[in-house]
C-alpha cells in the first residue's frame, strides 16, 4: 500500500471515530424521552424544561456535550454526522481500490493532458488501443529503461502530423516511438514502460530498452529554419528530463545509428554536432 493510502487511511480513521463518537451523543439525547431530539436537562429551548413542576436531575453539560437544535418540524433527526462518515468511507473505499489515487496519476495515463517537462510543453496523446496498433507499434512491455534514443524525421511536419501519421498507419509496417518533439513543444505516442520498433536491431536493446525521441523539422534548413533550431533545443531539454527520472546520464544517451547503422539523426550527424548536442543535454539535466 502506498505512503499516501496510509495517510488517508489514518486521517480517515480519525474522522470517523469523532463522527461516530458525537452521534451517539445525540442518540442518546433523543432516548432520553425527549422527542425534539434534545436532552431533557439540557435547559435550551427544551419543552420538557418548561412543563409545571420541571426540575432537572443533573447539571446543565459543558457545550460540547450540548446536541444540536431540534428541526424546526420535529421530523426525527439523523444524527448531523453520518453522512459525512458515509462520504468518507465511501472515498475510503474508492482510493484503497485504486479508483481514486490522492495524488497525480502518471503522465501517460492521462491522454490528452498537458504537463511541463524540464520547460518543454508535453501533450499525452497515446496510439490508439486496437488491433492493428497492438500488433504493429505496441509491441510489449519494456520493464527497464537503459538508454535514451535521438533520431530525426527527415521531414518538415510538425510533431502533431508525425504522431497521427503514426496512429493511423495501415502499411504493415512494424514501427513506433515514444516522443515526436517540435517547435513548440513535445507529444507523447507511447507509455514510459512500453518498448517500440524505433531502433533497426530486432529484439536488441535498442528496441526493447531504449525510449525514442523523433525530432521533428529536420528538414527544414533554409526556409523556416528556425523551427528545427527550436524543436532541437526541446529536444535537448527532453532528453535531460528523461535520464534524470530514468536515473542515467548523457552516457546512455544514443544515436539511432549506433543501434543499426543508419544515418540518424541525419541533421545532427551530418553537421557533426553530436558530442555538442549530448553537452547540452548535460547542462539542461535537472537537479
Amino acid at each position: 500500500m502506498a505512503i499516501e493510502h496510509l495517510i488517508v487511511l489514518g486521517i480517515a480513521i480519525i474522522i470517523i471515530a469523532i463522527g461516530i463518537r458525537k452521534a451517539r451523543r445525540v442518540l442518546k439525547g433523543s432516548a432520553d424521552g425527549c422527542d425534539s431530539g434534545c436532552c431533557q436537562s439540557c435547559g435550551k429551548n427544551c419543552p420538557v424544561k418548561n412543563l409545571p413542576n420541571f426540575s432537572p436531575q443533573k447539571s446543565a453539560p459543558t457545550p460540547a456535550d450540548t446536541p444540536p437544535e431540534p428541526s424546526p418540524d420535529n421530523s426525527p433527526r439523523h444524527p448531523p454526522h453520518l453522512p459525512l462518515v458515509a462520504l468518507l468511507l465511501t472515498t475510503l473505499a474508492a482510493t484503497l481500490s485504486g479508483c481514486i489515487s490522492p495524488s497525480s496519476p502518471p503522465l501517460a495515463t492521462r491522454n490528452h493532458r498537458s504537463v511541463l517537462r524540464n520547460g518543454v510543453p508535453v501533450t499525452v496523446m497515446l496510439l490508439d488501443d486496437n488491433a492493428y496498433n497492438r500488433k504493429y507499434k505496441l509491441p510489449g512491455k519494456m520493464p527497464q529503461v537503459t538508454t535514451i534514443t535521438i533520431h530525426n524525421t527527415a521531414n518538415d511536419a510538425s510533431a502533431r502530423a508525425e504522431r497521427d501519421y503514426l496512429n493511423r498507419r495501415r502499411d504493415n509496417k512494424y514501427i513506433s516511438f515514444h516522443y515526436a518533439v517540435d517547435e513548440n513543444g513535445a507529444i507523447q505516442i507511447m507509455r514510459h514502460d512500453q518498448h517500440a520498433w524505433h531502433a533497426g536491431d530486432g529484439r536488441g536493446n535498442g528496441n526493447l530498452k531504449s525510449i525514442a525521441i523523433e525530432i521533428c523539422r529536420s528538414t527544414c534548413i533554409t526556409h523556416n529554419a528556425q523551427l528545427y533550431t527550436r524543436a532541437e533545443e526541446n529536444a535537448v531539454n527532453l532528453a535531460a528530463w528523461l535520464l534524470k527520472i530514468h536515473g542515467l546520464t548523457t552516457d546512455d544517451l544514443r544515436t539511432h545509428q549506433d543501434w543499426s547503422g543508419k544515418f540518424c539523426p541525419h541533421r545532427i550527424l551530418k553537421e557533426q554536432r553530436w558530442q555538442k548536442f549530448k553537452q547540452r543535454v548535460k547542462k539542461a539535466m535537472p537537479l
